[in-house]
């Protein structure tokens, strides 16, 4: 790391960027894991490798608004690491509805470049991946 992290709430304790990754095969469950589910499970979230770039880089949604599962999209095939767009759904808790949003990657505190109103409410859980148009 060339700087330490800010100190910043969303960049301090259960936030703070994890900065080693560790294998546990031997830990002890409670119940039995079925002998045929065999894997990896992989943590997916946020974990920035860098410190901000001195802008503010957090964009807040307001009161009883949730973030559903994020995810990124390249501007460009060949665009640097972290340039694109951000894309999500965010659950209204007032409306019972969800958005889908569109984050520019460039200056995410100014909050949504685009935005579209579903006309349901999409449950918490759904995950998704984003499918390039080819």
């Amino acid at each position: 790391m060339s700087k330490p992290f800010p100190n910043d709430p969303l960049l301090q304790g259960n936030f703070a960027p994890i900065m080693a990754e560790c294998d546990a095969p031997d830990l002890v469950a409670e119940g039995e894991i079925p002998q045929a589910l065999r894997g990896t499970l992989y943590r997916n979230g946020p974990n920035p490798m860098f410190p901000p770039l001195g802008r503010d880089h957090h964009w807040f949604l307001g009161e009883g608004r949730f973030v559903h599962e994020p995810v990124f999209v390249p501007r460009k095939p060949t665009a640097a690491e972290g340039d694109g767009w951000i894309v999500t759904l965010v659950y209204d808790q007032v409306r019972n509805l969800s958005d889908f949003v569109v984050l520019d990657t460039d200056d995410i505190s100014k909050g949504p470049i685009a935005r579209a109103e579903l006309p349901v409410r999409v449950p918490f859980g759904f995950q998704g991946s984003w499918r390039n148009a080819a």
